[in-house]
């Protein structure tokens, strides 16, 4: 699935550079967010990619590949008396493809979509920790929780152009895939709510 998608955007991007105007811009970005897929449950994530700028026209078509590591969840429960600290953290590769609005020569708007894939997701209470790919641990006890194969979202960004080099922009993304299954026999097959997240960025156009 990562692999194809990766072909794609890669096609994507040649294809719409090959029918570009002059002036594609490459640059490096950096981003947190917080996501959540419960309510008062978000937690931070951080982001490092490349994006570019491809204009078409008026407008720009602006994909992106980044690697980022997030912990989804956060919250502490009572086992009897004992206070147990729970949490959901992972890898990612996260691929969005936005078109962008220039508003004179410092700021714009940009929507599109975006595509997740988790890595080594684990679900953590304390410190015994089980990974959430679908399968047994050694125990061959069944997961509770089973992690989506991948997250769909709509992004929707805004930004200020600083100098000709550096852009700032605050994004928020709706998810619109559930985040996890239910494995337990009583519930088995429920999906869980979507993720959505929100954060800012900055990157610096090298080319």
């Amino acid at each position: 699935m990562f692999k194809k998608l990766i072909v794609v955007v890669v096609f994507l991007c040649a294809a719409m550079a090959a029918h570009a105007e002059e002036g594609v811009r490459l640059g490096a970005r950096l981003g947190y967010s917080m996501q959540s897929v419960a309510y008062k449950m978000g937690m931070l994530g951080l982001k490092a990619g490349v994006a570019a700028d491809i204009p078409i026209g008026p407008i720009f078509i602006s994909p992106e590949i980044d690697f980022l590591y997030r912990n989804n969840w956060n919250t502490t429960y009572t086992d009897g008396t004992k206070a147990i600290d729970g949490t959901q953290h992972e890898y990612a590769i996260s691929i969005p493809l936005m078109i962008k609005f220039l508003f004179g020569s410092t700021s714009f708007i940009a929507l599109g979509a975006q595509v997740d894939i988790p890595i080594a997701a684990k679900e953590c209470f304390d410190d015994d920790c089980v990974n959430m790919n679908g399968k047994y641990p050694s125990s061959k006890e069944p997961l509770s929780k089973e992690r989506a194969d991948y997250d769909v979202g709509i992004v929707l960004s805004s930004g200020f152009i600083i100098t000709q080099n550096f852009v700032l922009d605050i994004r928020y993304v709706y998810g619109t895939t559930p985040h996890y299954k239910y494995r337990e026999d009583d519930i088995s097959g429920i999906k869980s709510n979507p993720m959505t997240s929100y954060g800012f960025g900055i990157t610096y156009f090298f080319l």
